[in-house]
């Protein structure tokens, strides 16, 4: 009985090693798959604004999708999702759902045309 759970804890050690491995190097690939993603990595980013019309936005904080907003982001920030947005001056993008998330900051914009 002693050898058995010997055994049986070297194994269990085994194991938590190896998920804390697999966990790290998730954790070490991600930082450098999700680089493009900060706004200091993507050239313009920091001077050009856009007003996003016939947007679906889905926030990560509400069970619903609000349809066909107007998403105005200016200087590389989202600054105001609303159903109707004036603004003169600014290029106007068509047709894209925007995921939102808690916590993570940045934008996933994917075009639905």
């Amino acid at each position: 009985m002693n050898k058995v759970l010997k055994v049986s804890l070297i194994l269990l050690g085994s194991f938590i090693l190896v998920l804390i491995g697999v966990a790290s190097g998730a954790i070490v690939l991600d930082q450098f798959e999700t680089r493009y993603l900060k706004l200091s990595n993507i050239a313009d980013a920091e001077t050009n604004s856009y007003l996003i019309k016939n947007v679906n936005v889905i926030a990560m904080t509400a069970d619903t999708v609000m349809a066909q907003q107007m998403v105005l982001i200016q200087d590389g920030r989202i600054t105001d999702v609303s159903p109707e947005i004036s603004i003169d001056e600014v290029e106007v993008v068509d047709g894209f759902t925007l995921v939102t998330n808690v916590l993570v900051t940045n934008l996933c914009l994917d075009s639905t045309k």
